[in-house]
């Protein structure tokens, strides 16, 4: 059985033009950088500068019709262009959140808020924050308590959550809020709020990855009516259903960075006079995290596949999921086994690697492992999606 995806003419000919594209105007210095550090304000300005010259290609929304500011791509050449911006580190600035917020905008929201954002996101000139949601988790065990009560015709919004998103402030946050006056965790609604409202506090989360995740409060925040996306009541599902689509940002790479990159490293250091990538225990080692690696991206092209055609889509989102926080925590014991200390030097030691891209992998991994949405909330979500375990648990 051939698992290998074979590329059509058409597709070879758009990555020529999308490579030449790249090359002439990203600058060569900027390749991998998120991968090596936190994102300070120096570099965050460059990458906002970069979103921005893609999103004139309407390549920030590179499915997305371009009456909306988007390339009109087929699913074949978007899988395309997230692999030539993967190679480059850079498969990340299509930022899941704002991608996932116009597959919600499309299903869910009034034309006058897609006449509003779409254009917008499509250009690189908006940037999001969203509530910082995992695949498989249930509400019951989500930790919202930002709550929206009705005033007139709008809401006041109250209370603490962690968003997820990149940069030091967003235009906007997609806020999940529990609207029931009694209390309920089951009514819900998504709004989208002007990050500059009065009433709101942005903080850093103290976090092993800077940036990544942000506390924000809301002090009784007044939030119009037409913030409100789809239905009051029907937010958590309206986040789950979008959040986790799997649109053009879940494309796998063609490789591995991290991979590649410790396969390179076994390849130029030695022990005992050879070759750590001939000696056998090591190449094991590297064959393990490179199967896993595959394997999460056969399966990622079968989640990408599902969604272009329209299918279904159950426990698959949730054992991807799984599969990351599992191999990225192997990966990060495999790169110590081989590396050693060097595995663990920041990009300002001068003795490390790749500019201490695994000292990040290191802790990214860790990260991953969260005590409120760990692999166990995603093995349970499979086994719930699949009919399996004890009736009524």
């Amino acid at each position: 059985m051939d698992f290998e995806y074979h590329y059509t003419k058409e597709q070879s000919k758009f990555r020529s033009e999308v490579k030449e594209w790249l090359d002439f105007n990203i600058p060569s210095d900027i390749d991998g950088l998120e991968e090596y550090t936190s994102v300070d304000y120096v570099s965050w300005e460059r990458f906002q500068s970069i979103r921005k010259k893609i999103g004139q290609k309407g390549w920030l929304a590179p499915s997305e019709k371009r009456e909306f500011g988007g390339a009109g791509l087929s699913p074949e050449n978007v899988l395309v262009l997230v692999e030539e911006l993967g190679k480059r580190g850079l498969q990340w600035i299509l930022e899941g959140g704002v991608s996932s917020l116009r597959d919600a905008l499309h299903s869910y929201g009034r034309e006058d808020q897609k006449d509003i954002y779409l254009e917008s996101m499509a250009a690189g000139d908006m940037t999001v924050w969203h509530h910082a949601l995992e695949p498989g988790v249930s509400i019951a065990r989500n930790d919202s308590i930002v709550r929206a009560y009705l005033s007139g015709d709008d809401y006041i919004l109250s209370g603490t959550d962690i968003f997820a998103g990149y940069g030091f402030g967003p235009d906007y946050i997609w806020v999940l809020a529990i609207t029931d006056p009694d209390g309920s965790i089951e009514q819900t609604a998504s709004f989208l709020v002007p990050a500059r409202s009065d009433g709101i506090r942005l903080e850093s989360k103290d976090s092993l990855v800077e940036g990544d995740f942000h506390t924000v409060t809301f002090d009784d925040v007044w939030v119009p009516s037409h913030c409100l996306i789809g239905e009051d009541g029907y937010g958590w599902d309206i986040m789950q259903a979008t959040l986790f689509s799997y649109s053009s940002v879940e494309y796998p790479m063609a490789k591995d960075r991290d991979v590649s990159d410790l396969i390179k490293y076994a390849f130029e250091h030695h022990k005992h006079g050879e070759a750590l990538i001939h000696q056998s225990f090591f190449q094991q080692l590297l064959m393990e995290v490179y199967a896993n690696s595959e394997l999460i991206r056969i399966l990622k092209v079968r989640n990408a596949w599902l969604a272009d055609t329209g299918q279904k889509i159950t426990y698959e989102a949730s054992q991807v999921a799984l599969l990351e926080k599992k191999a990225a925590l192997r990966l990060s014991q495999v790169a110590r086994d081989i590396m050693g200390m060097y595995a663990l030097l920041d990009g300002k030691d001068s003795s490390s690697s790749f500019n201490g891209k695994f000292h990040m992998q290191q802790r990214r991994s860790i990260a991953m492992q969260n005590t409120s949405a760990g692999p166990e909330v995603q093995s349970e979500a499979i086994a719930r999606q699949l009919g399996l375990g004890l009736q009524g648990k």
